[in-house]
């Protein structure tokens, strides 16, 4: 995002994801799937940046609410059901009315139906995203007035950001060497490990055990932590890439241990043993954090003692990371 500014990554993403799902429709034979299924992973992950993108728009303690509820409550759970329901309601739509339209079979119109609408988003978000917060100041702007552009940029600082930050390579090192971030990226493989799961088996639950079609609130959180706990653009960014390529990991497992039906003891099995270990590092994550927040509150009052002013108060994030006195993790 820091090279090519958010509208243009996240626009070129999902236009890319777009054009190789559409191509889908195409594909004669296994090596064009999988060829084309490669070219699709790689677009959509340069879409997941949109959580960092959520940390340099809001304050630390918007986020979690920010990603969770971006619609009234009121209207959530309509809204909810219908966006659940768009996947069956497109696939019926397009079987019952394209089932005979040109040479193109019912499967080959869903995903010429959903590639071209996905281009569209991407396309749309590519002209109309803003960029990061301090960019608005130096070119024009149709969505935002300058006192909104001012209030922007002082949001951005009150959230730990230094405006027009730049890759750090030290900063990356320091990502790889942070606890937290190996903490954050279990929790993140666990969850995903479910998700990726669980169409195998939610037919069954949801007829046979009446249990109800609810998101995922935890990985929301999770990814959450990552974003508004570690200092520094590139620190930040390393967590959050740490936690996908563990994620990613998980969620092949996720799509090979659900095969001995009906009772699913393997996939079962497979995943509380790594929401067990996730659930320890959500402690262990806990810990460490609050620790670090007890030395830094003892190390201000011993300022405080000596009559002084902390001098790396005067450093930047961008220099600290979330070592500065100043940075205080969110439990």
């Amino acid at each position: 995002m820091r090279v090519v500014s958010p509208p243009k990554l996240l626009g070129v993403a999902i236009v890319f994801f777009g054009v190789c799902s559409t191509c889908l429709a195409a594909a004669k034979n296994y090596a064009s799937i999988l060829a084309l299924r490669v070219l699709i992973g790689a677009g959509q992950a340069f879409v997941q940046v949109g959580s960092l993108y959520l940390s340099i728009w809001y304050k630390r303690n918007e986020v979690a609410t920010r990603a969770g509820e971006t619609i009234p409550p009121i209207l959530k759970e309509k809204v909810w059901k219908a966006m659940t329901a768009d996947c069956g309601l497109i696939a019926y739509g397009v079987d019952k009315n394209l089932r005979h339209t040109g040479t193109f079979l019912s499967w080959q119109w869903l995903f010429i139906t959903e590639g071209v609408s996905t281009i569209a988003v991407g396309a749309f978000l590519f002209f109309s995203l803003p960029p990061f917060p301090e960019q608005l100041v130096e070119k024009a702007s149709w969505i935002f007035n300058p006192e909104e552009i001012r209030i922007a940029v002082q949001r951005t600082i009150e959230a730990n950001n230094h405006p027009n930050a730049r890759i750090v390579r030290r900063q990356l090192w320091a990502g790889l060497r942070d606890p937290k971030a190996y903490f954050t990226s279990m929790i993140h493989g666990a969850f995903v490990l479910g998700i990726s799961s669980i169409s195998n088996f939610l037919p069954t639950f949801i007829l046979v055990f009446g249990f109800g079609r609810r998101l995922y609130p935890g990985a929301i959180l999770n990814v959450v932590w990552i974003n508004i706990n570690h200092g520094g653009y590139t620190k930040r960014s390393t967590a959050w890439a740490m936690a996908q390529v563990t994620g990613n990991s998980y969620g092949i497992i996720g799509t090979q241990v659900y095969r001995h039906p009906p009772r699913f003891l393997v996939g079962h099995g497979t995943l509380l043993g790594s929401l067990a270990l996730a659930m320890g590092a959500v402690v262990a994550n806990y810990l460490w954090m609050r620790n670090e927040n007890r030395k830094k509150e003892e190390v201000a009052m011993w300022w405080r003692d000596q009559g002084q002013e902390n001098p790396d108060k005067e450093r930047t994030f961008e220099e600290l990371l979330d070592y500065h006195p100043d940075f205080k993790y969110f439990l």
